[in-house]
């Protein structure tokens, strides 16, 4: 009996024995079919695919925490999977949840971001990779505390002086907006509260009191408004020795117009916080305070006044807690009523002395004015409240002089008396005429008489040959002033009225009009008159120069176009109207100021003056005298307005 034997080994674990035993039959042993056909030979055995194991992520770690996010890493073991799946749990038995799912790697490094945790809890973590129909085992396990809002700590003070306290803190919190710095003082319920910005450790409080005791805290805060605050520390700041303080002095209180008061003082105190202005009017029993001053300050200007009324006022210096007072003074807005019977004699030392009677009860000085008989007025000099008589020691004996007196009170100033004439065939007395009104001339110094003639060269007047030609001349220019009139014509700086009679004194019309050409000439502009607030003068050219404010009425709604300037009037005009032109412009004044007379420059002019003299712009009559308060020419005028054009041409 032939028996076939036919052997099939199924590998299940092990290849290697399969094949060991396979390769054990050989050949010879295969029996063949009948006929001689040899039989089907060796079996190949079926051997099935190995599954490849689904591995479980590894090295599950927090890369990063904060207070809202938790940032999770690990390592990816497996080459097909879908995703993986995130689990988290907190603390105690909380079952695990599957919080979120991501994609398969892209990296061997694999991540996610939660930002769903909570401040101040803890969380557990795993993750485990998934197919379609299995998932992997999972990966360790991993604890994360999320992080609170820390604060600060170790608040202490590390500088004080007397007017500051700087502390210092750490920061113990990565994720604050900043932080909140309190300082108040002990027993106070009120304190102040300032911002630091995150990761600040320090801050300095100033403008603190000598000599109090503070409390001081430091808050920390997030952006949803959390907050933490350490405990206070407090600090006394030492004490200073004070200085004394000195009483504001030489208080001057000016009426410039009946709706403006200029007030100055001289500050007699070092490290004085400042000042405050007070005010009443007559009759009042209290104080009422018009303004808050810095320290160093000696000038302030009262708009709030009103007409013919009588105020008094006071300044108090101030440091800390101490202050002083000045002594009250006493201003009023009042215009003064025109004096009256001015009459004059001979003295037997050929002076002249003139009386008038007092008609008015708010005069600060008398004004007494004098010409030739068929000249123009100019100042003489001043005459104190009350005092009724002036002298005129400087008049000659072969001359007649006509006078004329007007009341001050500051720069509101009456009418004018009647004209008294004295010396060889003195005409008649003379009535004013009834719209005259006297120059824009502040009174500072009514003791002090004017002297001598105005001028800038104190040469003589005579034609100029070189000019002769020219056609701007009419003969009576001096020397000295003819090639300066030339460049100011050149410069456009004058017009036809004033080209002649170079030697008469010059009217505020008529610098009106030379002024607001300077004006023209510097800024490039083309000047427009403004709204007319005279009733002496509708000028377009005098409405210009207002509105550029370079001049301004002397009030009661008058102007007085054919009143005269002196020096230190025109000196504040070309300020004004550089001013105008040049906003920018440096106002700055001469620091070596070498004239005696300096003491008859009025407080409000006297940068103006300084000004004019660093830039070559006036001069002095003589190296001692500036002649502030003297009637200044036409041709002076032209020169004055053609130095400063020059001076800032290119500017």
């Amino acid at each position: 009996m032939n028996l076939k034997i036919f052997y099939r080994i199924i590998p299940i674990i092990l290849i290697t024995l399969v094949l060991s035993f396979s390769s054990a039959v050989s050949a010879s042993a295969i029996p063949t079919l009948p006929g001689g056909a040899a039989d089907i030979g060796p079996i190949i055995p079926d051997i099935p695919d190995v599954p490849i194991l689904f591995l479980a992520p590894s090295d599950l770690a927090v890369g990063a925490a904060g207070e809202t996010r938790v940032n999770l890493i690990w390592k990816d073991n497996s080459i097909d999977e879908e995703g993986f799946r995130i689990f988290r749990r907190e603390a105690g038995d909380a079952p695990y949840l599957n919080i979120a799912a991501t994609g398969p790697h892209l990296s061997e490094t694999m991540g996610y971001a939660d930002n769903s945790v909570e401040r101040g809890k803890t969380y557990f973590y795993k993750v485990n990779a998934y197919k379609t129909g299995t998932t992997s085992a999972y990966s360790n396990e991993v604890t994360v505390d999320v992080p609170v809002l820390a604060c600060p700590n170790g608040l202490s003070v590390i500088n004080c002086t007397s007017r500051s306290i700087t502390i210092a803190w750490n920061d113990n919190s990565g994720f604050e907006s900043g932080y909140y710095v309190n300082i108040g003082r002990q027993g106070d319920m009120i304190f102040n509260r300032y911002t630091s910005p995150s990761d600040s450790t320090s801050y300095l409080f100033e403008d603190l009191t000598p000599g109090v005791l503070y409390w001081m805290s430091v808050e920390v805060f997030d952006e949803e408004g959390n907050k933490c605050e350490t405990e206070k520390i407090t600090m006394r700041t030492p004490f200073e020795v004070l200085q004394p303080l000195n009483a504001p002095t030489d208080i001057n209180a000016n009426a410039v117009t009946q709706n403006k008061i200029l007030l100055s003082w001289r500050d007699n105190s070092d490290g004085e916080t400042g000042y405050t202005v007070e005010r009443k009017e007559a009759g009042d029993a209290d104080y009422v305070i018009l303004a808050n001053l810095s320290a160093n300050s000696e000038v302030y200007n009262d708009n709030t006044v009103s007409r013919d009324k009588i105020y008094m006022y006071r300044i108090k210096v101030l440091k800390d807690m101490q202050y002083e007072y000045s002594e009250p003074f006493t201003v009023n807005t009042f215009i003064p009523e025109a004096p009256s019977g001015l009459n004059g004699v001979e003295r037997e030392d050929s002076s002249y002395r003139l009386t008038w009677m007092n008609d008015t009860d708010y005069e600060t000085a008398y004004r007494v004015e004098r010409k030739t008989y068929d000249g123009t007025y100019s100042l003489l000099g001043y005459s104190g409240p009350d005092t009724l008589i002036y002298d005129d020691n400087t008049a000659r004996p072969d001359t007649v002089y006509c006078y004329r007196v007007c009341a001050v009170n500051g720069q509101l100033v009456s009418g004018y008396s009647n004209e008294c004439c004295l010396g060889m065939q003195a005409p008649p007395h003379i009535s004013p005429e009834d719209s005259e009104i006297p120059a824009e001339t502040p009174v500072e110094d009514y003791h002090e008489n004017s002297g001598g003639t105005s001028g800038d060269s104190g040469g003589t007047s005579r034609d100029s040959e070189d000019s002769a030609d020219t056609g701007i001349f009419d003969g009576t220019q001096s020397q000295w002033a003819a090639s300066e009139l030339e460049k100011a014509f050149d410069h456009d700086l004058t017009y036809p009225g004033i080209m002649n009679n170079y030697k008469n004194q010059i009217t505020r019309e008529e610098f009106c009009k030379i002024a607001v050409k300077l004006y023209e000439q510097l800024s490039g502009a083309i000047a427009l008159a403004g709204d007319d607030p005279f009733n002496d003068t509708d000028d377009p050219e005098i409405l210009k120069a207002y509105k550029l404010q370079i001049v301004m009425g002397i009030g009661n709604g008058q102007f007085a176009p054919h009143n005269k300037i002196t020096r230190q009037e025109i000196c504040v005009m070309i300020m004004r109207a550089l001013d105008a032109a040049i906003p920018e412009v440096d106002r700055s004044t001469a620091s070596v100021f070498p004239f005696a007379d300096k003491n008859k420059i009025a407080p409000w002019a006297m940068d103006s003056v300084k000004f004019c003299y660093k830039n070559n712009i006036m001069k002095g009559i003589s190296e001692t005298e500036i002649a502030p308060l003297a009637d200044i020419t036409r041709e002076q005028a032209i020169v004055l307005l053609k130095r400063t054009f020059e001076q800032y041409m290119s500017r």
